[in-house]
């Protein structure tokens, strides 16, 4: 049995403590609340945690960890999986 051992990468914005899990050996990005699809608003303000600049820095971050031949799929904390996470972003 193979375990997932993912990094933890803190993605401020949704709230001050939001975090992604990255599996970049199986090509897994949990992005949580950060990156999911919506017809509406991202961020759910929250009194002293939600930031849109915090959530803009964060959205980049989650850019430059994607590499669109090597991830397989995206595990929002909302909606369904993507495995086009770049159409997210």
């Amino acid at each position: 049995m193979e375990f997932l051992i993912p990094q933890t990468v803190h993605l401020p914005g949704h709230t001050s403590g939001s975090i992604a899990l990255v599996d970049r050996k199986h090509g897994i990005l949990a992005t949580g609340d950060t990156v999911y699809a919506t017809d509406g608003e991202l961020i759910d303000w929250y009194p002293g945690g939600s930031s849109v600049s915090a959530m803009c820095s964060s959205v980049k971050t989650i850019a430059g960890i994607v590499d669109n031949d090597k991830w397989f799929v995206a595990l929002p904390g909302h909606n369904e999986a993507s495995n086009g996470l770049y159409a997210s972003i």
